[in-house]
């Protein structure tokens, strides 16, 4: 009797937690239906091992048109397991509809899984020649490499075209574009500067400063007061007081001022 009720109550709460999981997990597909696309890397992970549970809805939800953010996060989910996931995401990244934050979330998402490798031949393969200008899907496979493959031979290559694509783009995805890039801003850093020289085009220029100020601020920067002063010179007012208050220790600004005189 005592095996008996004890075998029952362990597969009660077996069975109980069981369902405790599925509820989750279920809750956390449903939340990937209305997730802002940064949130779905959180999500996914702490869908875990428990996605088994919610494969058949993960599938589901990876052909449904409807949600960008819940596609992604089914894809991401199932690439453990499933590796054919991985060629959906990197189609999806390089179509011009794809948001610069859902590149970020889909090439993190490959490299964390080690699922991007076999993808950068034939994204190296497809970049324009010279002579061309960078389509969005260019630019979009070029901002996968810049993660992937930061230390690329041919980025000066592309430096220029990446610059003039970047101060053309939709002023309120900048900081997102920043991001993508930010692996290679020193391949990128001439270019820019010599855009945000360009009076003569004010959006050009107001991007450039843009792009060019939260490089130079990055923490890891070893030469960030150096960086800020070199942009002094051709700033105006407004842009020079938001150098000013980035150089906010005294020693910074004594390093900048160095480069200056």
């Amino acid at each position: 009797l005592v095996a008996l009720v004890t075998g029952g109550y362990l597969a009660f709460e077996f069975n109980m937690r069981r369902a405790r999981r599925q509820i989750e997990a279920n809750a956390r597909v449903d939340s990937l239906l209305t997730a802002e696309v940064r949130s779905v890397p959180q999500i996914v992970e702490q869908l875990g091992a428990d996605r088994s549970l919610v494969r058949k809805r993960l599938h589901s939800l990876v052909r449904d048109p409807a949600t960008s953010a819940g596609r992604i996060g089914a894809a991401l989910a199932l690439l453990p397991d499933d590796r054919s996931q991985a060629q959906s995401l990197v189609d999806h990244l390089t179509k011009p509809e794809a948001t610069p934050e859902e590149l970020l979330v889909i090439r993190d998402g490959l490299l964390r899984n080690k699922a991007l490798e076999p993808f950068i031949e034939p994204l190296i393969a497809g970049l324009p020649p010279a002579s061309e200008r960078l389509s969005d899907a260019a630019i979009r496979a070029l901002g996968v490499l810049a993660l992937a493959q930061p230390g690329w031979s041919r980025w000066p290559e592309f430096a220029d075209r990446v610059a003039a694509k970047l101060v053309q783009v939709n002023p309120f995805e900048i900081a997102a574009w920043r991001e993508v890039f930010q692996p290679v801003s020193t391949v990128l850093n001439q270019p820019l500067r010599g855009i945000y020289a360009d009076r003569s085009q004010s959006e050009p220029r107001a991007l450039a400063f843009s792009l060019l100020l939260e490089f130079a601020s990055q923490e890891d920067n070893l030469e960030r007061p150096e960086a800020l002063a070199g942009l002094l010179p051709d700033a105006d007012p407004e842009q020079f007081r938001s150098i000013l208050r980035r150089l906010s220790s005294p020693a910074d600004r004594e390093r900048a001022l160095a480069v200056l005189l």
